[in-house]
This record gives C-alpha cells, sequence and structure tokens, in this order.
C-alpha cells in the first residue's frame, strides 16, 4: 500500500515533507508536519476571520447611515392625547393649521404612534410624521420653532 504525498486535511488537500509520507513514518516528524499544516490553516481563518470583522463593521455603519438618511423626513410630535378611533392624518393636518401651514393628505407618507413609554403618560404617546419631502418636515418644524 503506497502514500500519497497530499493529504485531506479539513476538506482541503495539503502536501506533507516527502519524508513524512511513506510506510515506516517517523511519528515525531510527521506530528510536526501536521502541527505546521494546522497552524497554517488557523492562521488562514484568523486572517479571513479579520477580513470579514472589518467588511461587517464597514456595512454596520453604511447601515447606519443609511437609516439616519431615510429618518430625516421624519418629525416626532409630543404631548398630543391619545382619542378614541383617531384619524392622525387629520390632527396632523389640523396641528399644522394652527401653527399657519396648509397641509394635505398627500404630504404625508405615514403617521402613527409610537408605543407608550412604561413611566410615560398612557393617554399621550408620541406621534411620529412621515413627510414625502423634506421640505414638508422642514417648514412644519420652522413654523413650530417661531411660535
Amino acid at each position: 500500500m503506497g502514500y500519497s504525498r497530499r493529504r485531506k486535511f479539513k476538506g482541503r488537500h495539503v502536501s506533507l515533507p516527502h519524508d513524512v509520507v511513506g510506510p515506516r513514518d517517523n511519528s515525531d516528524i510527521f506530528l510536526k508536519a501536521i502541527e505546521t499544516t494546522v497552524a497554517s490553516a488557523c492562521k488562514q481563518q484568523q486572517e479571513q476571520i479579520s477580513g470579514l470583522t472589518v467588511e461587517l463593521d464597514r456595512t454596520k455603519s453604511h447601515l447606519n447611515d443609511l437609516e439616519q438618511y431615510g429618518k430625516r423626513k421624519d418629525l416626532l410630535i409630543y404631548g398630543i392625547p391619545v382619542k378614541n378611533d383617531e384619524n392622525l392624518y387629520t390632527t396632523v393636518m389640523e396641528l399644522g393649521n394652527a401653527l399657519g401651514i396648509k397641509l394635505n393628505r398627500n404630504d404625508f407618507y405615514a403617521t402613527h404612534r409610537l408605543p407608550a413609554k412604561r413611566t410615560g403618560d398612557k393617554l399621550k404617546s408620541t406621534i411620529i410624521v412621515s413627510f414625502v419631502r423634506i421640505t414638508g418636515r422642514n417648514k412644519f418644524y420652522r413654523h413650530k420653532q417661531l411660535r
């Protein structure tokens, strides 16, 4: 039975030194070759892990930037009491009218209430208004500051 110079290690073929392969393997040399092969494979894996960690950090940062960019059209409104069967579009348009801004339903992408905090007043929860355009959000915010 002959021995191959290539052995399979964790799905990879690795070359072993010629003096390691043979009918009378010297166990010390064989163990040293395996240690070297395993150390090399571990080093490659560690380099790959390091590269993937850097890539993951960059991806997380990019995702955070995209999320912040997407939320720039949003406006949080605090202190409006919760009503049964309320229509938040109407509520926000009435608030806009009180500030001197003419708004219609097409100015909003979405409006909804955020869940009330455990310690907060359940009769008042934050309203999040997503405007279609950032100019609508800025106009609303600017008029709010003037009052």
